[in-house]
């Protein structure tokens, strides 16, 4: 396997790991839809759905990650930064709704 930069995670099941604590350590509202299938090394795929903040509120930031695939790591890494380390600074009024 090649050197993975630092941050990212060496496959999606770690990803989705980090991505998951990250969450419910921030006190995120957490769901998943599991696909049908299992991936290509076995492991559950899942959408992943992390949700801070009122439902009621007007201003919704939301973020989505692996949309196309190759950019899913360097996503599910840059969520699981802002998860750890900024979800407390967000404003009281904005919900924030993250898409792993």
């Amino acid at each position: 396997m090649p050197d993975v930069p630092a941050g990212l995670a060496p496959d999606y099941s770690t990803a989705r790991a980090r991505f998951l604590d990250a969450a419910r350590s921030a006190g995120a509202v957490v769901s998943s839809i599991a696909h049908p299938l299992p991936g290509p090394d076995g492991a559950e795929l899942a959408i992943d759905l992390a949700e801070l903040g009122e439902r009621a509120s007007t201003a919704v930031v939301f973020v989505v990650s692996g949309t196309h695939g190759a950019e899913g790591f360097a996503g599910s890494a840059l969520q699981s930064h802002w998860l750890t380390h900024h979800a407390d600074e967000r404003p009281d009024d904005v919900r924030v709704v993250m898409m792993h």
